[in-house]
């Protein structure tokens, strides 16, 4: 174990426990918050406002920019971009972040040293560099649909807010803005028009609740309802 800990410390990884003061503190209000995650890059004071931009892996090119300008708004108002490194919205997001010279996390559902997508590795090397990457399970652990899913609880923990640009009725995208709910986060969602396709998803979030948006120039009303935005404390731990 020791010698396992000195390897990721090598490669710039932490492992950070639950008690430990570098914990990131929204990740306590996640659902059964993780007691270990790897870490590598940083999580700052900076990052506690954050936005999660979240989507379909399969999104149009108007979605695919609205992740991309929006991303890049939030770089422009000191709003970290957080989202899940999967192809698509999750990529457009990050990148959008990263070009425009902001911060941005990635909350992945495999082990730190098993980057998934493995065409997204350059792209974590440089999220680590402005922000973070996070792993709740195993260094070498692959990915899996159950892991993929149950990373989304953490990453709507890591921002005040999620926006849903394209989604189905279907997916991990309609599971986040339900984990976001659940812990005291504000729902987002674009609203597209009706005969859109990969409208469903976000139609259904704006008919529960979420407020919509329209696109980047809504980045004010974004910003004002983060900021002021307090998440009630995380649910006690049930008594057996």
């Amino acid at each position: 174990m020791a010698r396992d800990l000195t390897a990721l410390a090598d490669d710039g990884i932490a492992v950070l426990c639950a008690f430990e003061e570098r914990y990131p503190p929204a990740l306590r209000d996640a659902q059964n918050p993780p007691p270990v995650i790897c870490v590598s890059g940083e999580v700052t004071a900076d990052d506690e406002c954050g936005l999660a931009i979240v989507g379909t892996r399969e999104p149009t090119g108007e979605g695919r920019r609205m992740a991309r300008d929006v991303a890049r708004a939030c770089t422009q108002r000191g709003i970290t971009v957080v989202s899940g490194l999967a192809r698509g919205i999750d990529t457009a997001a990050h990148r959008g972040a990263l070009d425009a010279g902001g911060r941005t996390i990635a909350v992945l559902g495999s082990g730190i040293r098993r980057i998934h997508p493995k065409r997204n590795v350059r792209l974590a090397a440089r999220i680590a560099e402005h922000g973070a990457v996070i792993s709740e399970v195993a260094p070498e652990a692959n990915p899996t649909g159950a892991r993929l899913m149950a990373r989304n609880r953490l990453t709507s923990a890591l921002a005040r807010g999620v926006l849903a640009v394209e989604t189905t009725l279907r997916g991990g995208t309609l599971q986040t803005a339900r984990d976001a709910g659940r812990q005291g986060r504000i729902v987002f969602a674009c609203d597209w028009q009706a005969d859109k396709s990969l409208a469903e998803g976000t139609r259904a979030l704006i008919a529960d609740g979420a407020e919509p948006i329209l696109g980047p120039d809504a980045m004010d009303a974004i910003e004002h309802m983060l900021r002021t935005h307090e998440p009630p404390p995380p649910d006690p731990p049930a008594l057996l």
